[in-house]
C-alpha cells in the first residue's frame, strides 16, 4: 500500500470506531473492545505511513477544492513521517491496555470513550498532515473537542467538570492564537497554503511568528499557560491520559518545528523569553511533581517538566536561528526531538501502568498504593521503567535525550549575541536543577508505589483475574521501548536527521554521528557518547561484579538478615516505621520554599479527631489533604507528650502560584465583565445587527491595511 493509502485506511478505521462505540452496548464485553481494535489497526497503519513517509516514500492525500478555502491536500513529508511514526506506536500500546481495560468490571463502561479516543487520533492525524490552513484548524479545534470530551468523561467525580473546562478553555485560546496568525499569515501572502507563507517578512512575520509559538506554548503547558494540565490530564479515565499525554501534546511541537521551517529566522527576543519561559516550566513542574500524593497529578506534572525541557532545545533552536548558525538550530531541534521521544514513551508506560494500578487498588493515592507494583508484577516493572528514563538514568533513552539536552546548552559560547548566551546560561542553571530534582521524584514514585510494603495506609484489592495478554503486550511495548531505543540511539538519530531535512538540511544532523555507534552534539570534537556500547559494558560488568562479590564473600552477602526496625535511640517509640509519600516529599517544600510558596502550620486537636494511629475515616485521603487536588498539601499526626489533647496535626501547604497569584485575581473582574456582557442577550434585533455591521466594517478596514 502507499502511504497516502494507509492514511486513508487509518482514518476509515477511526470513523469505524467511532461509529461503532456510539451503537454498542456497553454491557457486552465484545462490543465494548470492538472500537479499540479500530483504534489498534488506526494505530498501526499510521505507524507504518509515518515510517514510509520519515524514509522518503511519502503520499499526498488529495482533498480538492470542496472545502472553499483554496486547493487541499493531506501530505506526508519527512517531518509528519516522524510525528505519524511516534504516534502509531505509542497508539499501538495504548489501545492494546485500552481492550484489556475495559473488560475489567470496575473501569469506565459508558458509551463514547472510544469515540473520543478516535477524535483525538484522527486529529492528531490531520493536523500533522494538514498543509491548508483551514484544515490545519480545524484539526486543531477538533482535538480541542477530543480533549474536552476526555477530560470531563467521569461525570461522577466533582473535579470532572472544572477540569474540562478549563482544558477546553485553554485550547479554545490556543486555537484563537493560532487563527489569528494565520489571518496575517493570510494577509500577507495571499494563500492558505502553509507552504506559501515562507515569503511573509517585516511586522506581520514577527507578529504571526509570537502568536503561533503562543498557541502552541498552550498545548504543551510553557509557563504561565500549563495550568490546564495537571487537571485535565488526571481527570481523564484510565489509558485515555497517555493518549493526551503522549501523543496529542506531541502536535504542540510539530506546530512549532513547522513555524521555524516556515517563517525562519524569528525575532531574538521571542528566542530569549522562550528560552527563560522553558527552564521554569520545567523547574516549577518537578517541585509540584515532586510533593504530589495522587499518582496521577504526579505523573501530570511531570509532563509539565518535560514541555519545559523540550521546549528548551527548541529555543536553542530559535537562538541559532537568530544567530544565523545552521550547526546550532540542528542541535536543538535534534535535542527537542531526542527529549520527545523520550517523554513519550516513558509517559506511556507510567499512564498505561498507573491506569492499571489504581483499577486493581482502586485508588490512585501513593500512600495506598504502597507496594501495589509487586502484586502486579507487568504493571510495576512498566512503570518503574518508565520512572528511570524520566529520571534520566543510564540504559534508557531519557539519559541519552538529558545528555544532549545539557551538552546543547553548553553551546552557548558560540553565539555572539550577549543577550541570547546569559539566557541559555541562567536557563541551563534551572533545568539542570530540575533534571537533578526529577531523579528524586522518580524515586520516591518507585519507592512507595512498587518497592514499598503493604501495611499502613495501603489498600489493594485483589485482580478479579491475571491481566490479559493485550494488557501485557500493552505495558510491554512502551517499557521495552525506553530502554531498546536507547541501544540504538546512532540508528534513532539518523531516523530523527530524515525528518528533520525539510528544516535544517540533510546533512546537518548527520554530524551527530562521530562513528557508526559514537554520537556527539553535531559539534566535532566537543563531546561523545555511546549508549549501544553501554548497553553492552553496563550489564556485563554488573554481572561480573555480582560473581565476584559472591566468590569472596562465600555466598554471605545474599543472606537475608531480618531485624527490628530502628525508630528511635529513645525508648516506647512505637508507630509506622515507614515513610509517608508526605514525608518523603518534606524535605522539598522546604529546600524549594521560594518555587512552591511553602507554608507550616500546628493545630492542635480535639479528642475526638484520629490521632497518628488512628485510620482516617474520611474520603480516600490522609488527614490534611485537601479532595480536589488544586494545591498540593499534606499532613502529618504526631503526638504531643503531656499535652491535654491526644495530639496535633502538623500541616504544610504548597501553592500552585500561576493560577494563585496570575489567574486567580484576574477572575473577579472577568466575571463582572461577562455579567455585564450578558445584558446584551436580551436585546434589540436591530442592534445586534448593528454590533455585527460594526465588526465586519473593522474587520475589513484590518485586512485593507494589511494589503
Amino acid at each position: 500500500m502507499t502511504t497516502a493509502a494507509l492514511v486513508l485506511a487509518a482514518l476509515c478505521c477511526l470513523g469505524g470506531a467511532a461509529l461503532l462505540d456510539i451503537v454498542s452496548s456497553p454491557r457486552w464485553i465484545p462490543w465494548r473492545t470492538a472500537p479499540y481494535v479500530g483504534l489498534l489497526a488506526a494505530a498501526v497503519l499510521l505507524a507504518a505511513a509515518g515510517f514510509r513517509a520519515d524514509l522518503g516514500h511519502g503520499g499526498t492525500l488529495d482533498l480538492g477544492t470542496v472545502l472553499g478555502f483554496g486547493r487541499s491536500h493531506l501530505v506526508a513529508d519527512p517531518l509528519a513521517g516522524l510525528f505519524l511514526a511516534l504516534s502509531g506506536v505509542i497508539t499501538t500500546a495504548i489501545s492494546l491496555v485500552f481492550i484489556g481495560w475495559v473488560r475489567e468490571p470496575v473501569s469506565v463502561q459508558h458509551r463514547g470513550l472510544g469515540a473520543a479516543t478516535a477524535l483525538v487520533l484522527a486529529s492528531v492525524a490531520v493536523i500533522v498532515l494538514a498543509d491548508n490552513a483551514f484544515i490545519f484548524l480545524f484539526g486543531w479545534e477538533s482535538l480541542s473537542v477530543g480533549f474536552y470530551l476526555l477530560a470531563g468523561y467521569r461525570r461522577e467525580h466533582r473535579d470532572a467538570v472544572r477540569a474540562s473546562m478549563l482544558t477546553f478553555g485553554f485550547s479554545k485560546s490556543s486555537g484563537g492564537l493560532l487563527l489569528m496568525a494565520f489571518s496575517l499569515l493570510y494577509a500577507a501572502s495571499g494563500s492558505f497554503s502553509l507552504a506559501a507563507w515562507h515569503t511573509t517578512s517585516g511586522a506581520v512575520h514577527d507578529a504571526a511568528y509570537v502568536l503561533a509559538i503562543a498557541g502552541f506554548a498552550i498545548k504543551v503547558g510553557v509557563v504561565p499557560l500549563q495550568v490546564w494540565m495537571p487537571s485535565g490530564y488526571a481527570a481523564a479515565p484510565g489509558p485515555a491520559r497517555a493518549l493526551m499525554s503522549a501523543v496529542a501534546a506531541n502536535v504542540g511541537f510539530y506546530g512549532m518545528w513547522r513555524t521555524l521551517s516556515l517563517l525562519g529566522t524569528p525575532p531574538t527576543w521571542l528566542a530569549v523569553v522562550l528560552m527563560i519561559a522553558a527552564a521554569l516550566t520545567a523547574l516549577l513542574g518537578i517541585a509540584h511533581a515532586a510533593v504530589q500524593a495522587d499518582l496521577q497529578r504526579l505523573i501530570a506534572y511531570s509532563s509539565v517538566e518535560n514541555g519545559g525541557l523540550i521546549t528548551a532545545g527548541y529555543a536553542i533552536a530559535l537562538a541559532g536561528a537568530a544567530a544565523h548558525l545552521a550547526d546550532l538550530v540542528a542541535v536543538g531541534l535534534l535535542t527537542s526531538c531526542l527529549q520527545m521521544i523520550a517523554h513519550s514513551f516513558a509517559k506511556s508506560s507510567l499512564f498505561l501502568s498507573s491506569a492499571i494500578l489504581e483499577q486493581h487498588a482502586g485508588t490512585s493515592r501513593l500512600d495506598r498504593l504502597r507496594g501495589v507494583g509487586t502484586e502486579l508484577p507487568w504493571a510495576g516493572a512498566s512503570c518503574t521503567i518508565g520512572a528511570l528514563t524520566l529520571a534520566g538514568l543510564p540504559l534508557t533513552v531519557g539519559f541519552v535525550s538529558e545528555w544532549y539536552l545539557l551538552e546543547s546548552v553548553m553551546q552557548l559560547f558560540r553565539l555572539r549575541s550577549e543577550t541570547l548566551a546569559l539566557s541559555i546560561a541562567a536557563a541551563g542553571a534551572l533545568i539542570a536543577l530540575a533534571i537533578g530534582y526529577a531523579g528524586f521524584t522518580f524515586v520516591r514514585l518507585v519507592s512507595l508505589t512498587i518497592l514499598g510494603g503493604r501495611g499502613g495506609r495501603a489498600v489493594v484489592r485483589e485482580a478479579s483475574e491475571p491481566l490479559s495478554w493485550p494488557t501485557r503486550l500493552g505495558l510491554a511495548l512502551p517499557a521495552l521501548g525506553c530502554v531498546g531505543v536507547a541501544a540504538v540511539s546512532p540508528w534513532e538519530v539518523r531516523f530523527i536527521g530524515h525528518a528533520l531535512a525539510p528544516v535544517v538540511g540533510p546533512r546537518a544532523v548527520s554530524g551527530a554521528l562521530q562513528a557508526p555507534w559514537v554520537l556527539q552534539p553535531i559539534y566535532a570534537g566537543f563531546s561523545a557518547l555511546s549508549p549501544s556500547w553501554l548497553a553492552v559494558e553496563l550489564p556485563i560488568l554488573g554481572v561480573v561484579t555480582l560473581v565476584v562479590v559472591a566468590l569472596l564473600t562465600r555466598g554471605s552477602f545474599l543472606a537475608v538478615r531480618r531485624v527490628p526496625a530502628w525508630r528511635s535511640a529513645a525508648g516506647d517509640v512505637s508507630g509506622d516505621a515507614r515513610y509517608t509519600s508526605f514525608g518523603f516529599a518534606n524535605a522539598t517544600r522546604h529546600v524549594l520554599a521560594n518555587v512552591l510558596v511553602t507554608s507550616s502550620s500546628i493545630v492542635r486537636l480535639a479528642s475526638d479527631i484520629p490521632t497518628a494511629d488512628s485510620e482516617f475515616t474520611g474520603p480516600d485521603l490522609p488527614a490534611g489533604e485537601r479532595s480536589d487536588g488544586a494545591v498540593d498539601e499534606g499532613a502529618v499526626l504526631v503526638a504531643l507528650e503531656g499535652a491535654e489533647a491526644p495530639g496535633a496535626r502538623y500541616s504544610t501547604d504548597v501553592v500552585e502560584v500561576v493560577e494563585a497569584y496570575l489567574y486567580r485575581p484576574a477572575l473577579g473582574p472577568l466575571q463582572r465583565l461577562v455579567a455585564r456582557a450578558k445584558r446584551l442577550q436580551s436585546g434589540r434585533l436591530d442592534a445586534y445587527i448593528g454590533y455585527m455591521l460594526i465588526v465586519i466594517v473593522a474587520l475589513l478596514a484590518v485586512v485593507v491595511a494589511l494589503d
